[in-house]
């Protein structure tokens, strides 16, 4: 079961960073293995997202509830697939010279099987995560 957890400085506000990690349907283009990203439902507090996941011979697709504490938080939930669960958070905060952003991401599959397979391919994949934000982040600054 994939359990990850990173930490680090991104030199930039942590409204501009929250607006684009609220921004789920662009997901596909810094985060590696996420081939598609919609929202189906917005809501007062958040969003209902359908996100669909591949890597060479893995793919499948999950419905997830992103609610959210602008500026200061968001959380990520399954809602439907192949998850037994799946929880992810995401938490900003000022620091001097930027926002400090911690990323936590736990999930298992339904399927044991799945876990076997999965796991070791996603860690590193999700481990590798906030770097690949910042990586967009630093191309989006003016």
């Amino acid at each position: 079961m994939p359990k990850v957890h990173d930490s680090r400085v991104i030199r930039m506000p942590k409204r501009k960073i929250y607006d684009l990690m609220m921004d789920i349907e662009a997901y596909p283009r810094f985060i590696p293995f996420i081939r598609a990203a919609r929202v189906l439902e917005k809501r007062d507090d958040g969003l209902l997202a359908e996100i669909r996941v591949g890597v060479p011979g893995l793919a499948f697709t999950y419905r997830c509830e992103v609610t959210a504490t602008p500026h200061e938080q968001i959380d990520v939930k399954d809602v439907a697939g192949p998850f037994r669960f799946l929880k992810a958070r995401m938490t900003f905060s000022d620091t001097h010279g930027g926002t400090k952003v911690d990323y936590y991401f736990e999930s298992q599959f339904r399927s044991h099987m799945m876990n076997a397979v999965a796991d070791p391919i996603f860690t590193p994949l999700l481990q590798s995560t906030l770097a690949g934000i910042e990586r967009f982040i630093g191309r989006k600054k003016p």
